[in-house]
Parts: C-alpha cells; structure tokens; sequence
C-alpha cells in the first residue's frame, strides 16, 4: 500500500507515530488527548490512543499531516517534552512491550485502525499485560 492509499479503515505505518511524554507521574490520558487534539488540528486530523502509562500511539489521515508535527516539534505537556518516534519494524517496537515477537503475518503489515496482529512468545504462569 502507499502512503495515500486506505482501504477499509486500515492505516500505513507511515501515518502513525508513537509517544512518551516523559513525567515522573502518569498524565491525566483524557486531558491529554484532547490538547494534543487541539493544538495539532492545524497540521491535520489526528486520533490519539493510550497504549501504556505515558506512552500513546497517533494515526494522521496521512503522512505529510504526521511530518509536518514532527518538523514543529519538540512538543511538551504541561513541563513534560513528549518524545515522537516514527513507527518502524510494522509494530515491533509496540509488540516488544507485551513479550518476544515470533511473528508479524504478512496480511498485518500495517496499521488496523488501532489494532495489528501479533504473534507474541508470553510467559503464561504471568497475568496478561493491558
């Protein structure tokens, strides 16, 4: 798929970012969402989801609206900076997080709207990451 192409609501990685702001304390997650709503709007459409504590992922309707916020940053929340990195590796990086990555299908390249499939190595005597 290209960067313009979308079909069925499914989303290049190239139209994704991912963030951390950096706080010693969990941001308020709403409050967030609706200021980087706000304060992005002009550089496009962006719809936010938590992904982790401080940790969120950002789908563009394209990639320019996403280099165009990366080419304005850096960006902060309240005294935080917000740390923006370009999804690579079809969401190795996100899958890492939750255990050994054994395998990404290939029909799951790219972004599902906000879901992917993974096939994740997990130790199962653990209770499950959120």
């Amino acid at each position: 798929m290209s960067e313009e192409t979308s079909i069925d609501g499914v989303k290049d990685v190239d139209r994704c970012l991912v963030g951390k702001v950096l706080a010693y304390k969990k941001v308020n997650r709403e409050a967030f969402k609706g200021l980087i709503e706000q304060i992005w709007s002009p550089y496009g459409q962006v719809e936010v989801e938590s992904v982790g504590d401080n940790l969120f992922m950002f789908y563009f309707n394209n990639g320019e609206d996403r280099n165009r916020v990366l080419q304005r940053g850096p960006w902060h929340f309240g005294n935080s900076l917000i740390v923006l990195e370009k999804s690579t590796g079809a969401g190795n990086w996100l899958a890492e997080q939750i255990g050994e990555v054994v395998e990404i299908p290939s029909e799951s390249r790219e972004c599902w709207g906000k879901f992917m499939r993974v096939k994740v190595r997990i130790d199962i005597a653990k209770p499950l990451k959120r």
